[in-house]
């Protein structure tokens, strides 16, 4: 069911028409974000294969913006939701290219997000060695952020493989 707004509005027709308008006007990063939020929901409504192409039509506006800070987020942000969602559909090995993307362009708590969903796609394809490199580089990045929980999440990845 879609997803409507006070007036009754469809907000997944919204977004599209959003991010229509701001591609037409040159305006890409906007284009991303409204892009990104058509991509929350549908993967709030378990539509996951829909969410997967806004993810991508984010990623390609993105790409298509001038390289700062905002685009490079925007970029990483793309990335890390294409890994989820492809993970989530069973297709492990093209999420840990979208996660590897996400690592190169992270910070350090980006890092460890990546190295844990990294270490998530490699356990399910049974690379358990691969797995706990990942799930180690994750515990390192949560160390440098100071993130206890960070911390306690790879340490117990871990343990499970």
């Amino acid at each position: 069911m879609p997803a409507t707004g006070a007036r009754g509005n469809n907000k997944q027709g919204d977004f599209a028409m959003l991010a229509q308008a701001c591609r037409r006007a040159g305006r890409l990063k906007e284009e991303a974000v409204a892009q990104y939020c058509s991509g929350v929901l549908y993967d709030n409504a378990g539509q996951r294969g829909r969410a997967k192409e806004c993810y991508a039509r984010m990623l390609a506006a993105a790409q298509a913006c001038p390289d700062d800070a905002s685009a490079r987020a925007a970029r990483m942000v793309a990335h890390n939701r294409l890994g989820v969602n492809m993970h989530a559909m069973g297709d492990y090995d093209r999420a840990m290219v979208h996660h590897e993307a996400h690592r190169e362009l992270a910070d350090v708590a980006g890092k460890f997000v990546a190295h844990l969903n990294l270490g998530l796609a490699q356990a399910a394809l049974g690379e358990l060695e691969e797995a706990a490199s990942n799930y180690r580089h994750a515990l390192r990045s949560a160390i440098r952020a100071g993130s206890m929980q960070g911390e306690a999440v790879a340490c117990g990845n871990l343990a499970l493989v």
